[in-house]
């Protein structure tokens, strides 16, 4: 896909809000996820963060997470989230940020875990166009890819591979999309909450589907709830 960049640009931009991407962007969730790390966000539930820090140790990071282990494996910060441990793993990873193999592994692991499988997912649709998969990386980054399967069975519009119009296909995808994200209902109110907060995202690529915008060509513009910031 060789608008890959731009596509991570817009991931940037929902998960940071910035284009270029924050790697030291770090939260706390409150919705049982944990700590959300990096330039696409990943959490101490998912996983993703415990491979992140692999990842970083294995590519020779100078900081050293071996006293983290335990905090990691046990996702201490979804349920204790200001415990001393949590909170000196959290500033572990802020020095680690700056470094290029902090930078690195971030790439590598948001590549192999979500980039992959969307990949995969897309060119078995036959979708070419890059705000479809823009649609499809941006389900698997905030839902993760198993999702994406579970969107399709809920409308009836066909992809290219089975002879649909892909404009169509993705636009009933987008549908799909805010639909489950509005009506979403967690037993934890923090969650169905935030969740819902986050409907702007499918808003903001039905609104690139609206324009035409299909292709992706630089600059264009991204609605977000504070104003549209300009993709370059």
């Amino acid at each position: 896909m060789n608008a890959k960049r731009e596509i991570q640009a817009i991931l940037s931009t929902f998960e940071t809000g910035r284009p270029s991407g924050d790697y030291a962007a770090l939260a706390i969730l409150t919705d049982g996820a944990g700590i959300s790390y990096g330039i696409h966000q990943g959490t101490d539930r998912s996983g993703t963060l415990d491979a992140i820090v692999k990842e970083y140790v294995e590519t020779c990071g100078t900081v050293d997470f071996r006293p983290h282990a335990a905090t990691l494996a046990s996702n201490l910060s979804a349920t204790q989230p200001k415990h001393p441990d949590v909170l000196a793993l959290v500033e572990d990873l802020r020095r680690a940020s700056g470094e290029y193999a902090m930078r690195a592994a971030q790439h590598a692991v948001f590549d192999r875990l979500y980039w992959a499988p969307v990949e995969a997912i897309a060119n078995n649709a036959r979708a070419v166009l890059p705000l479809t998969w823009a649609a499809l990386y941006d389900t698997a980054i905030h839902s993760g890819p198993h999702r994406i399967k579970k969107h399709r069975r809920t409308f009836r519009e066909g992809p290219p591979s089975k002879g649909g119009d892909e404009k169509a296909w993705c636009i009933a995808y987008l549908r799909a999309r805010l639909k489950w994200i509005e009506g979403f209902t967690s037993r934890r109110a923090a969650t169905t909450k935030l969740v819902r907060s986050t409907r702007y995202r499918a808003v903001a690529l039905l609104d690139l589907a609206d324009r035409g915008a299909w292709d992706l060509e630089t600059p264009f513009s991204l609605l977000m709830p504070g104003g549209s910031v300009t993709i370059r």
